[in-house]
């Protein structure tokens, strides 16, 4: 973790699960959950667009740092939950849908910083 994000993420893990898509029941479908391991998050947030263009309210937003193409930035369209609930193979019905992933670079700050992510379902 960065410098400037140790103050900051630190409200825990925040388990996401990778879909492909959903099966003949609805169920999504996809790899095994893993964990974003030092966050920040909120429940809500202020109305922001997706990549559509959309408006929405979000139920959840998720702050954390990750280089550029790392495997634990989440897609759009997969599931995501505060807490460690890796032992639950599908999302449970309260995970939410991620709609928008933002990244900010933090090179500006001294070459070893990473990217911080914002990821609102």
């Amino acid at each position: 973790m960065s410098t400037l994000a140790a103050w900051s993420y630190v409200e825990g893990p925040v388990t996401v699960w990778p879909t492909g898509g959903t099966d003949e029941f609805g169920q999504p479908v996809g790899a095994p959950p893993y964990l974003i391991p030092a966050t920040d998050w909120m429940h809500g947030g202020e109305v922001t667009r997706d990549e559509a263009g959309d408006e929405f309210v979000p139920r959840l937003t998720v702050y954390f740092e990750a280089e550029a193409g790392s495997a634990i930035v989440p897609e759009r369209n997969w599931y995501m939950l505060p807490g460690d609930h890796t032992a639950q193979a599908s999302p449970p019905n309260n995970a939410e849908r991620v709609r928008s992933v933002m990244q900010w670079p933090s090179q500006k700050f001294g070459q070893a910083e990473l990217p911080d992510w914002r990821v609102v379902a």
